[in-house]
């Protein structure tokens, strides 16, 4: 680790009192455990009920946590439980990517409502620094209108990073340690709409990132619907 990552680190776990400040912080637990390590604290009724949840209601439980909480947030215990046993099942999900580094996903859906009809597709990236460093994401979408007319569309790639920033209690304390976007809106009635944007942020104990892209469509009636595409998620 070089001398400027080493000077992030050093200033976030300074400010980890002021910005979480109900949290024990411990700096070398937090610098050494990752949330698939710290994953062994779950129990059997926990991943039970883990199991017990379809693909769809997981994807759709991990874009709640992401929407729901603020940069600098803590976690509830139940969502820590549901992120724990998420980076257990890495190795079991083609969704759920290990390791820092660069990666993309491809987006594709399409969705038929209020007499139109549009596909959403593209590639979301991400470049992860591993502990601390410069991190940064990228959205490249493209909002085709298949039928029907259109007044306004609006793209946007969402991302959000979470890290253990100390333990109190049975399970570790997860934070938001980031949350940003890129996004564009244009009116008009084009056969298709384009956002190709990228986003650069100094990250710190980026243990667990997640990314989706949403387009919201508004006919030219004025009703309005939105297509999210599936979370991608990664762990380091």
């Amino acid at each position: 680790m070089n001398k400027k990552m080493y000077f992030l680190l050093f200033s976030f776990l300074l400010m980890l009192p002021f910005v979480f400040p109900v949290i024990n912080v411990n700096a070398e637990a937090i610098e050494g455990v990752t949330l698939e390590e710290a994953s062994k604290v779950l129990t059997a009724e926990d991943e039970k009920l883990y199991k017990s949840m379809t693909d769809e209601e997981k994807n759709e439980r991990e874009i709640s946590i992401a929407e729901n909480y603020d940069e600098g947030s803590i976690l509830s215990e139940e969502d820590t439980i549901f992120l724990l046993n998420q980076a257990k099942n890495l190795k079991n999900n083609s969704g759920i990517e290990l390791r820092a580094g660069s990666s993309s996903k491809a987006v594709s859906k399409t969705l038929s409502k209020f007499g139109t009809k549009v596909t959403l597709k593209g590639t979301m990236y991400q470049n992860i620094a591993y502990v601390a460093g410069t991190s940064t994401f990228r959205g490249n979408l493209t909002l085709t209108r298949n039928s029907g007319s259109l007044k306004k569309v609006s793209l946007a790639t969402h991302h959000s990073a979470y890290g253990i920033i100390g333990w109190s209690g049975k399970y570790p304390t997860v934070g938001r340690v980031y949350k940003g976007s890129v996004s564009m809106s244009k009116t008009s009635n084009l056969n298709s709409t384009k956002m190709d944007k990228t986003k650069k942020y100094s990250s710190v104990l980026p243990s667990y990132t997640t990314m989706y892209s949403q387009a919201t469509v508004t006919t030219s009636k004025g009703d309005q619907y939105t297509v999210t595409s599936p979370s991608w998620s990664r762990a380091q």
